[in-house]
């Protein structure tokens, strides 16, 4: 009697395992094809940006809106730990230099406060720096596929440009562009 309620127990276990197996090969696939860079659709020229809820590296909470924006903005959107933030931060650095007097720079940490503080440290960055209050939400509303990520937005909350990853050449002239051609048509 005790062997055959062991076969079943054992039986039975082995299908619960089948099951749960079953069950996060199917959760992993959904997580890849939303998470998968080029499967995702980015924003893009002409959609809306909604406020976005952000923290001062002061530890201020604050708005992003876009209502009362006398400038265009530029959002350079990052992790701490990213290697390709890291590399691309020289050319945001640079794009600050040449854009600043025109557009509002603003970085976006989708890390915590403190990591972000030591960082924006440790980089030197000459542009302010916010961390969102959720960043799943952040990312998910604005369709960013992958980091780095760069977004213009026009002083109404319009996508004028967005590029993922680390900035090209070309891409940067284009950023360039639109930035100085917008600020000379106000």
């Amino acid at each position: 009697m005790g062997s055959k309620l062991y076969t079943v127990f054992l039986h039975s276990s082995l299908v619960a395992m089948i099951a749960i197996s079953m069950s996060l090969v199917w959760q992993i696939r959904f997580l890849r094809a939303q998470l998968a860079p080029g499967e995702m659709d980015q924003i893009e020229a002409g959609e809306m940006v909604d406020a976005i809820d952000v923290t001062h590296l002061s530890g201020e909470s604050a708005v992003l809106s876009w209502h009362d924006a006398q400038r265009d903005r530029l959002l350079l959107i990052f992790t701490t730990t990213c290697p390709a933030c890291k590399e691309n931060q020289p050319t945001w650095q640079e794009i600050h230099g040449e854009l600043g007097e025109h557009l509002d720079i603003v970085g976006v940490s989708l890390d915590p406060l403190e990591a972000t503080r030591a960082y924006e440290q440790a980089y030197a960055l000459p542009y302010d720096v916010v961390t969102v209050a959720d960043r799943q939400r952040f990312v998910t509303d604005l369709n960013i596929p992958a980091i780095p990520f760069t977004l213009h937005v026009a002083s109404n909350g319009s996508v004028l440009g967005a590029w993922r990853g680390i900035l090209t050449p070309e891409q940067q002239r284009q950023l360039t562009a639109t930035a100085r051609s917008v600020a000379s048509s106000i």
